[in-house]
C-alpha cells in the first residue's frame, strides 16, 4: 500500500467515518477515575469498593451495593441457599475491612442465633498479576483468625482470571457490574455516590470488558476501513503481539492438530477470532450442536464455547470458556461439562451469568512473558510454547468431547 492510498484511508477513517465518530464518542467520555489517574491502581478500587458495600458509610445506598457484591461471590460459589439467607437477613451488621493484613477486601459476619460467622475474602486484581504464595498466605491468616468461622475466598479479577490456589474462587468483574447496575437504575442513593458509581462500572467496562454496541460499531469500521486500521495496527506496540501469532498461524494450527490425531482424536483446532490480548480458538467438529450457536456479543461467529488464550505481561492462561449468550444454550453447555475433571486444570464451581472460565490453567509465567517481549521470540521458543499448548489441548480436549457428545441436549428455545 503506497503513501497515497494510506493517507487517504486514514483522512476517510478519522474525518468522515460516522462510526468512527460514534466510536470515539463512547470512548471519549469524563472519568472521575482516569481523570485521577487511579482506573489502573488496584488500591484505589479496592477502596472505592470497601466503601460502597459498607452500609454504614454515607453514600445512601444502604446495603444495596453489599447485597449486590454477596450475589456475584455467592453466585459463583454455587451457595444460593447460604444466599437466599443473606437476602433476608439484616446486613447492616456486616463489618468491611480494607487491607486487614493486606487482604483487599474483608467482610465479616458476625455469629447469629441460626448461622455460624461467616468471613468473605476477597483479593483483587485489574492489571498486575498474583505474587507467589499470595492466596495460601491470606488463607491461613483468615482461618486462623476465626477457626470457627465458616470461610470463603474469591479471586475477583477483571476476566476472571485462574488464581494458583483451588480454595479460592475465581470471579469475573462482569457480574458484578451487572448486579451493581441494578442499583443505579434503581436511582437509591445520593446523586453524587450514583454519578460516582456509574462512572465506576462504565470506565470498567470501557476499559477491560466487552461491550456488544462497541464491538458492533468496531465491526463496522473494520469492514469499512479495513486497510486503514491494518496500517495502524501494525504500529501499534503491542508486547503480545508475537507470541499470539506463533500460536495462531499455520504451523502452530498443525501443531496442535497433529497432537490430536496422533492421540487417537478426530477433532481439530481452528483459529475464531483474535483480539489485542487474547485468541480465541473454535472445535469445528462441535459446530454441528445447535446449542454451540447460541452466543450474543462476543466473538463474530456466535459460538458459546471456545478454547482461549490470553497472553499479557503478566502471563499467558490457557481457558475453556463459556461465554456470553443464550441462558439455556449457556446452562446447557456448563451441565454437559460439570461432570469433567481435567488433571492440572482449575474448574468453576457455577455458571456465571456472562462469562464463564470452566476450566483454566497456566501457559507462561509472569517472568517467561516478559523475557520474550525483552529478549524476542526465538524459534526455540516458538517451537516449545507450541508444544506446550499442543499436549494440553491433546489431553484435555477428548474429554470434553466425550462429555458434550453423552449430553443429551435439548434444542434451546429461540
Amino acid at each position: 500500500m503506497n503513501k497515497t492510498i494510506e493517507a487517504a484511508d486514514l483522512s476517510a477513517l478519522i474525518m468522515k467515518s460516522e462510526d468512527f465518530l460514534g466510536l470515539t464518542n463512547s470512548l471519549d467520555v469524563y472519568c472521575p477515575f482516569e481523570a485521577l489517574s487511579v482506573a489502573r491502581m488496584e488500591i484505589r478500587h479496592s477502596n472505592f469498593l470497601a466503601d460502597i458495600i459498607d452500609p454504614t458509610r454515607p453514600h445512601g445506598f444502604d446495603d444495596a451495593c453489599t447485597r449486590a457484591l454477596l450475589e456475584t461471590l455467592l453466585g459463583s460459589a454455587g451457595e444460593p441457599e447460604l444466599l437466599l439467607r443473606l437476602h433476608l437477613s439484616d446486613l447492616g451488621g456486616i463489618e468491611v475491612m480494607r487491607e486487614w493484613r493486606n487482604i483487599d477486601l474483608l467482610l465479616r459476619l458476625p455469629k447469629t442465633a441460626t448461622s455460624p460467622e461467616i468471613v468473605f475474602a476477597i483479593e483483587l486484581k485489574v492489571e498486575a498479576g498474583e505474587s507467589t504464595g499470595q492466596l495460601d498466605r491470606y488463607r491461613k491468616i483468615v482461618e486462623e483468625t476465626w477457626p470457627a468461622a465458616r470461610h470463603f475466598f474469591f479471586f475477583l479479577t477483571v476476566r476472571q482470571d485462574a488464581s494458583s490456589a483451588k480454595e479460592w474462587i475465581d470471579v469475573g468483574f462482569a457480574d458484578l457490574l451487572e448486579n451493581l447496575d441494578v442499583v443505579v437504575r434503581k436511582e437509591i442513593g445520593h446523586p453524587t455516590a450514583r454519578i460516582m458509581l456509574s462512572s465506576y462500572i462504565q470506565m470498567l467496562r470501557r476499559r477491560y470488558l466487552e461491550d456488544p454496541v462497541l464491538d458492533e460499531l468496531a465491526q463496522k469500521i473494520w469492514a469499512q476501513h479495513k486497510n486503514a486500521l491494518e496500517f495502524l495496527l501494525a504500529r501499534k506496540p503491542n508486547p503480545a503481539q508475537d507470541l499470539l501469532k506463533a500460536l495462531t498461524d499455520a504451523e502452530a494450527l498443525e501443531v496442535m492438530n497433529r497432537h490430536l490425531k496422533e492421540g487417537g482424536s478426530e477433532l481439530t483446532i481452528d483459529v475464531d477470532s483474535i483480539r489485542s490480548n487474547w485468541v480465541y480458538f473454535a472445535i469445528p467438529n462441535w459446530d454441528r450442536m445447535e446449542v454451540m450457536h447460541k452466543g450474543d456479543g462476543w466473538t463474530p461467529t456466535n459460538r458459546i464455547l471456545l478454547l482461549e488464550v490470553l497472553a499479557g505481561e503478566d502471563g499467558a492462561t490457557v481457558k475453556i470458556a463459556i461465554g456470553p449468550g443464550q441462558a439455556e444454550a449457556r446452562q446447557a453447555i456448563y451441565g454437559a461439562l460439570d461432570s469433567v475433571e481435567l488433571e492440572g486444570f482449575k474448574k468453576a464451581r457455577s455458571l456465571a451469568n456472562r462469562y464463564t472460565t470452566m476450566f483454566s490453567i497456566p501457559l507462561l509465567s509472569k517472568r517467561q512473558v516478559e523475557k520474550i517481549i525483552s529478549d524476542g521470540l526465538d524459534q526455540d521458543t516458538v517451537d516449545t510454547i507450541r508444544m506446550k499448548l499442543a499436549a494440553l489441548f491433546a489431553r484435555s480436549l477428548p474429554a470434553l468431547d466425550e462429555a458434550l457428545n453423552r449430553y443429551d441436549f435439548e434444542a434451546p428455545s429461540t
